[in-house]
């Protein structure tokens, strides 16, 4: 071989091995990085902890037991006052008023005495009027979700549209197309885990966005369960500041069945145009049932081949309401209103026709009758982008009955939890912004109080809702968030750089300590004392992430997808925190207590017989328990609450 070709071969072998070890470090960082996406979606899906949990209670609602303290308490006077409600100044008034009691203002000891009180003769959640969540919507859903699958009735939101500039308030609304729509889908999928089988779901959008959302809905819901594109009016009418295009002055809320057999719907009837008002016959085609129906005490028959289109009782109805006249076939006269008659008062004649005057007419998928969003900028709230009460109205009655659970994951200044409040019906609202304490809070205790705005001035709204029958109770929370799972992320301070590098990947060394050390997954010793838990929290926008109790019990409940029923605490020589729920038809006892390695057998006793002795009226069929136990299984079977907890929080047990 010559020396050319040699240098050659060389040449190529070197760039050959060199090609090779810059493959293998590419592949190295590509499984880094890969490792690294998956450690941080495991992270994003965990479900998270209830880091407060609170409650707003009316006076009316509250026993009189606890009305000294409450007047005494200047917290809450100082809130009243700035909500604008006259306060009280001796106990009487307090039975009269529907003032809201935020127990935010009072020690723990109040709020867990008056949980307990509610609770003897009554369960929590069916106390409760609704929830409100201060959270991240898609860790608000993933954590929520096994307490309300399938449980809403309805969902309304009104997410921020994908804009080519940012909103006039609060929300940032420049979105790619790409970046809008990931954001949507793995909400709307949680969504319709959510939903009830008879339930329904109205997303509005505008022309920005609309056929994207229905291609998106098509996906996760159905073609088939598609129901209308309903179209709306935004607001004022405006002139187009653009000479080559039409203004834009409707907007679409696209509507999806959970399941169209069954989906429950209610056409609502909308007032006609007087323009379009007219007597009209009350007959359908073909001979079916009794022929014969009275009018003002006139027996008429129905014409040949044909039959009546309303029933005796609807037709009284409708004469009580003055829509029905009777005509004298024979002389002209007409009858409307007043007595009944036998014959024709002006020519005895017996022979009459009937007609009717049809002053409403089923709602179409034209909802331009009624307002969209508020004409003005809200005095209350300050969104120039309100969604209107009356438009909320017709979403919920025409999709729930009374009772129901409404959804919105889209909150905005709490307009569909209001409506829902108004209309009897239970609701969620979810909403991040810290507009939730300055706008969504103080709204929602009004209208426990009694709000006379809105649709509230609407009749048939006026008969369920007015300043006798207001009041309510609701719980609000807060969620932790993705960046404050981030922040709880924190590194072993004698771990050296080179055992680091040595395990080759970051990911794996991450997932090591987070497993047992990180409160951010849940170290399970800090469960031995679980009304200390603390994380790092991220309060405000901007600063330090702050050290926060966390609400340990609360976040099991919801892993547990638990109905609440009844909540005791108790001391004996450490404190207990009983809580009784069902799931499945089953009920289930948590007992949570202040758990110490060094017990004695005597310890273990006593707290044995303790423990029986305050689920002896309760009889589950499963107690949960924290830490270690002398109970043993008799009358109900027994579970560590540790591991449970450890795999239900999700993203990291198989590690």
């Amino acid at each position: 071989m010559d020396t050319d070709t040699l240098v050659k071969e060389r040449f190529l072998d070197k760039h050959i091995t060199r090609a090779k070890v810059v493959q293998e470090i590419g592949e190295d960082i590509i499984d880094f990085l890969s490792q690294i996406e998956d450690f941080q979606k495991k992270l994003w899906e965990k479900k998270k902890f209830v880091l407060k949990t609170e409650y707003v209670i009316t006076t009316d609602r509250m026993p009189e037991e606890f009305y000294h303290e409450i007047l005494e308490n200047k917290e809450q006077k100082r809130e009243w006052d700035e909500l604008g409600f006259e306060i009280p100044k001796v106990k009487e008034e307090l039975k009269d008023k529907k003032l809201p009691i935020d127990t935010k203002h009072f020690s723990i000891e109040f709020k867990e005495k008056l949980l307990e009180k509610l609770t003897e003769k009554a369960d929590l959640d069916d106390l409760l009027d609704g929830w409100l969540i201060k959270s991240e919507n898609y860790q608000a859903l993933n954590t929520l979700l096994p307490k309300f699958k399938e449980k809403v009735q309805t969902i309304y939101i009104d997410p921020p549209f994908n804009k080519d500039q940012n909103a006039d308030y609060l929300y940032n609304v420049k979105y790619k197309d790409s970046t809008w729509i990931t954001m949507l889908e793995n909400r709307l999928r949680l969504a319709k885990e959510i939903l009830s089988d008879s339930g329904s779901i109205f997303v509005r959008c505008d022309y920005n966005g609309n056929m994207y959302v229905r291609l998106l809905m098509n996906e996760i819901f159905g073609e088939d369960n598609f129901r209308n594109e309903i179209i709306i009016r935004k607001g004022k009418r405006t002139e187009s500041k653009e000479r080559n295009k039409f203004e834009n002055d409707t907007e679409s809320i696209l509507f999806y069945a959970s399941n169209k057999e069954k989906t429950l719907i209610k056409i609502p009837l909308k007032e006609k145009p007087k323009e379009e008002l007219e007597w009209t016959t009350m007959f359908f085609p073909e001979e079916r049932g009794d022929p014969y129906r009275i009018f003002y005490g006139i027996k008429i028959k129905a014409p040949k081949n044909t039959h009546w289109q309303f029933s005796q009782e609807r037709i009284n109805d409708e004469i009580e309401k003055g829509n029905i006249r009777i005509i004298c076939n024979n002389c002209g006269y007409i009858h409307e209103g007043g007595s009944n008659i036998s014959k024709c008062p002006k020519c005895s004649s017996s022979d009459f026709s009937a007609q009717y005057m049809r002053r409403e007419i089923p709602v179409n998928n034209d909802w331009t009758d009624i307002l969209g969003y508020t004409y003005i900028v809200s005095k209350s709230t300050g969104f120039q982008t309100e969604n209107s009460e009356i438009l909320l109205k017709r979403v919920i009655e025409s999709t729930s009955s009374e009772n129901d659970l409404i959804m919105d994951f889209f909150l905005g200044s709490g307009t569909t939890t209001a409506a829902a409040h108004k209309l009897k019906r239970k609701w969620i609202g979810i909403e991040m912004g810290e507009h939730f304490w300055t706008v969504i809070l103080p709204r929602m205790k009004k209208v426990l109080a009694y709000d006379k705005s809105g649709i509230s001035k609407e009749e048939d709204v006026r008969e369920r809702y007015n300043k006798k029958t207001a009041g309510g109770f609701f719980k609000y929370q807060i969620l932790e968030q993705y960046e404050d799972t981030l922040d709880n992320i924190e590194l072993q301070e004698n771990q050296s750089v080179k055992k680091l590098f040595k395990d080759q990947y970051l990911l794996k060394y991450f997932l090591d300590y987070e497993t047992k050390e990180s409160p951010c997954l849940l170290n399970i010793d800090h469960l031995k004392n679980p009304f200390v838990y603390k994380l790092k929290v991220n309060l405000e926008e901007v600063g330090a992430p702050q050290e926060m109790l966390v609400d340990i019990p609360e976040t099991f409940n919801y892993l547990l997808g638990l109905k609440i029923k009844k909540i005791k605490t108790r001391e004996n020589g450490r404190k207990y925190l009983f809580i009784l729920g069902e799931k499945e038809g089953k009920d289930y006892a948590i007992v949570w207590r202040e758990y110490n390695d060094k017990w004695s057998d005597e310890d273990f006793k006593k707290d044995k017989e303790f423990i029986i002795q305050e689920l002896e009226d309760w009889t589950p069929h499963v107690v949960y328990i924290n830490g270690q136990s002398a109970l043993t299984p008799k009358n109900f079977e027994i579970r560590l609450i540790e591991p449970e907890f450890t795999r239900l929080m999700g993203g990291f047990s198989d590690n």
